[in-house]
């Protein structure tokens, strides 16, 4: 099928780009390029996925790592 067991959603960001301060959409009122629309009540399923590249050192083996999302929505005028 399809969701995040096979990642076939849209890449955000692209690989081999740093994720500190990484985003898409705008916080700025009204719709601007990149902004996500989901109708009232509905749901969206968001999938993240990280890797290393093969040629990485064993030092960082067990290493470990915080990721913080923060998501800014906003209500469109007469939205349906």
């Amino acid at each position: 099928g399809g969701g995040c067991a096979a990642f076939t959603g849209a890449v955000i960001v692209a690989g081999g780009t740093t994720l500190n301060g990484a985003g898409f959409g705008s916080a700025v009122q009204g719709q601007q390029a990149g902004d996500r629309a989901l109708a009232g009540g509905a749901s969206e399923v968001l999938c993240f996925k990280v890797t290393l590249p093969l040629n990485t050192a064993n030092a960082f083996q067990g290493a470990t790592s915080t990721a913080t999302f923060t998501f800014v929505a906003e209500q469109t005028a007469n939205n349906p």
